[in-house]
Formats: C-alpha cells, structure tokens, sequence
C-alpha cells in the first residue's frame, strides 16, 4: 500500500494522472533518450560512425560506409545532415510529453516544440537523400522510408495546425502519432552493426551489451524484427543478395581478395562492366562481413513495413482505449452534476 502511494507521487509529481500512462512514457522516453544519446557518438562520422576513415572499424553496417565515405557526395553530406538533425530532434521531443512541463512552461514548451519539428523536417528530408543507398537501397526500403517521411511530416504538420487552434487534445494525438511512428525506423540511429548481429559475437554474449540491444530494441521496434529476421534466414539458408562489386571491393580491402571470392566481379575491376553485381549468401553465421550485410539489407525494408503496422495498431488502439475513458469520465461528471443541480433544486 505504502508502495502505490510512493508511486502515485512520483507520478503525480510529474504532471500525469494516470499510473499506467506515467509507465508508459517512462519505458519509451528512458529507452529513446538513452538510445539517442548513445547514438550520439556518431555524429563524429570518420571516427565512429565510419571508423574505417580513420584506420579502425565501421561501427555501421557492414558496406554502408562505402556510400558514406565519397567525398562531396549527396550520400555523405545527407547522413551527416541526418545525424546532426534526428538525434537532437529526439531528445527535445521527450521533454514535449512530459504534463509538468507544458503545463508550468508552455512557452518554453512551444519553443522547443518548433526548434524539434524544424530539426525533424530537415532529418526527413536527409533520409529521402541517403535512400537510395541506404540498406541496399531496395525499393521496399526507399518506398518504406518515402512513406514514414510523408507520414510523419503530415503528423507534425496537423499537431502544429492544432496547437494554433488552440485544439489541445488533438494537438496531443498528432504529435503522438508522428513520433510512434518514427520510432519503426532506424532513422534515430544506424541499423544494427555487426556486432549486434552476428551470432558469437562478443558483444552478444556479454550481459552489458546485450541489454543494450535490448534497450535499443525496446526503442526502435525495426531493430528487434531485423535481428530476428537476419538469424532466422540465416538459421533456414538459401537467401541470397545481390551486392554490387565496388561495395564488396571497399569490404575486402582490395581487387585480389575480392576476385578470390567473387570471380564474377573481374569485369567490374576491367572496366567491362562497372555497375556488376553477384549474388552473396545472406547470412549472420559467420565472420564474412559481405554476407552480414547481405542478410541485414535483404530483411531490413520488410522489417520497416512490419514495425509500421505494428506501430500504427497499437497507437491507434491505446488513442481509442483512452479517448473512450476520457469519455466515460465526461459523461458520469456531467451526470453527476445534473444529480447535484437537482439536489440543490429540491
């Protein structure tokens, strides 16, 4: 009893009033600002992000840094403008949701609100920039990060129109909607690296990291279904993905080990055939960086597509489930006011 009490004033104490609703935004909000401040490290984009700059390791997945490293290239420039922009955008907009804070600082609240749509605005449209590379650039990627920039956009867009309508309410369910939705993606932070993937990694058998994919997983939904996915087809076998021969090149370190492996890339280094592709098993049962990323680009627009409809499922159920208590309890207030008008009347 003493506990529930406690817990009613922590709660209570940070504006909210239901219980379940303080739970709720706790797991998201801790979850999300840790995982974006982690991800921080990342804005240093020759020395962690893409670490192999620098002589060390890509901390991203393996071949994307390939893109990501062309000097002057739409690719480099837009993933810098993405980091730089969605990872701050995410920390301000927890404190958007915390009750205390709108309420004893709205216009603190409505400055940050704007300085965090701007700095979403800018991180949406860097994704739509770097899409085409991105994760293999498949076009259920680049139609499943089109649809969640359109989408979310759309969704801060309507909160902003409500908020200036003094429309509260709806201003709130808008704005719940655009960052739901935007926690289906990786765009807060790179896809699972090899580290998270790869079975036997150190990383995965040690406890400190695994709950650290596991708190990244809790944060971006997409992450979880990409993990799963990639150990399950590579559990099944037989997947296969078609990886173009300048990646693998950057992959390998150089034409002879390249060839090595694939012979059918000789007319890629000859000037034959400069856009050649091969055909990579798609695997994370093994040490092979070509077939780590094979396997994570081959699930990962399908893993965005089923964090969407999870996301959107379970949004649009929590709005319901709690505009009809809002409802419930307009209604026994108003009835209970009429019973006292009448008391009074008498």
């Amino acid at each position: 009893m003493a506990h529930n009490v406690y817990t009613a004033k922590v709660y209570k104490a940070v504006g909210f009033t239901k219980g379940y609703n303080f739970w709720l935004w706790l797991f998201l909000s801790l979850g999300l600002g840790g995982f974006a401040l982690v991800r921080l490290q990342y804005l240093d984009l020759y020395g962690t992000f893409c670490g192999s700059a620098s002589g060390g390791e890509d901390d991203a997945t393996p071949g994307e840094c390939f893109y990501y490293l062309q000097s002057g290239g739409r690719y480099q420039l837009g993933i810098m403008i993405h980091l730089a922009s969605i990872l701050p955008a995410s920390l301000l907009a927890l404190t958007q949701f915390v009750p205390v804070f709108r309420r004893r600082a709205l216009k603190l609240h409505r400055i940050n609100g704007y300085v965090a749509i701007a700095l979403s605005v800018v991180g949406s449209i860097s994704a739509l920039v770097i899409a085409r590379r991105s994760m293999g650039g498949g076009i259920d990627t680049q139609s499943m990060v089109g649809l969640l920039a359109i989408i979310f956009s759309w969704s801060l867009y309507k909160g902003v129109v409500c908020a200036r309508h003094h429309q509260i309410e709806k201003h709130r369910v808008w704005m719940l909607r655009a960052w739901v939705y935007v926690r289906t993606s990786p765009s807060l932070s790179p896809p699972p690296s090899v580290s998270e993937t790869r079975i036997g990694a150190p990383s995965i058998l040690n406890p400190e990291s695994a709950a650290d994919i596991i708190q990244a997983g809790a944060i971006v939904t997409m992450r979880v279904i990409i993990i799963i996915s990639a150990i399950v087809l590579s559990l099944v076998g037989g997947y296969y993905y078609a990886t173009p021969c300048d990646k693998i090149n950057y992959l390998l370190k150089g034409e002879n080990a390249t060839i090595a492996r694939y012979p059918e890339c000789a007319s890629f280094f000859s000037g034959e055939d400069p856009d050649r592709h091969v055909v990579v098993r798609a695997s994370v049962l093994t040490d092979d960086r070509v077939e780590i990323g094979a396997v994570i680009n081959l699930v990962f627009g399908t893993s965005g597509w089923m964090a969407m409809a999870i996301h959107a499922i379970g949004l649009e159920l929590y709005l319901h489930l709690t505009s009809t208590e809002k409802r419930t309890a307009k209604s026994a207030k108003l009835q209970q006011n009429g019973v006292n008008s009448a008391l009074k009347a008498d």
